[in-house]
């Protein structure tokens, strides 16, 4: 018998370190954006060395400029802490989303491996990585929107002796991670016409 690998080893090299790769990308992802979801929601950064600062209201992701005039200290921890939430949770749902999806990719890549391109959980992981990305991408377009509209009816109209310099963010569309989510759904229909050719093929055969 041969010593080479073994026909159909989801273990091999090749797959058990782009498994490996995703994972921690996944992860350190998924820490980062929780750290900065936690910032944003207290309204302070982080110290080891003291006492956590508060947060510059320039750091929020829907602000694009806050540079504050004389005797102005206000930071985000002065602000409700739902219009902290809400411009929090834009961020905090893509790394969900990317998380998410990257589990369903190691699924794809193991089923790959396996010799098992065409088989229906190919096929349905993609159709899920294809919903989350679409779906999701319009529900982070959604609750961008409503952080902006929650800051501009906070800070505007503005007060010239209160912020010298202001601006925020048209509310964002995912624009990519949408896309994403179609290139899936394109692979997906590919995948089940290859399918489709594989049993007919057998049949022929």
């Amino acid at each position: 018998m041969s010593k080479g690998r073994k026909s159909g080893d989801p273990r091999s090299e090749a797959t058990r370190l782009a498994i490996g790769f995703i994972r921690w990308l996944a992860i350190l992802g998924g820490v980062v954006a929780v750290v900065q979801f936690v910032a944003i929601v207290r309204g302070r950064s982080w110290s080891s060395n003291s006492a956590d600062p508060p947060l510059e209201i320039q750091y929020l992701p829907q602000i694009t400029m806050a540079q504050p005039g004389a005797g102005n200290s206000m930071t985000a921890v002065d602000l409700s802490w739902w219009i902290r939430l809400s411009a929090a949770l834009p961020g905090l749902l893509q790394a969900v989303l990317l998380l998410l999806a990257a589990l369903l990719l190691v699924r794809i890549l193991r089923a790959i491996a396996a010799h098992r391109s065409f088989g229906p959980e190919v096929r349905r992981d993609l159709s899920g990585i294809s919903l989350l990305l679409i779906l999701g991408g319009v529900a982070m377009a959604l609750l961008d929107l409503l952080a902006v509209v929650l800051l501009t009816q906070t800070f505007y109209p503005l007060d010239g002796r209160v912020w010298e310099r202001f601006g925020i963010e048209l509310p964002s569309v995912p624009v990519f991670l949408i896309a994403l989510g179609f290139v899936a759904s394109a692979f997906m229909y590919a995948i089940r016409d290859g399918a489709d050719l594989e049993k007919e093929a057998v049949g022929v055969v």
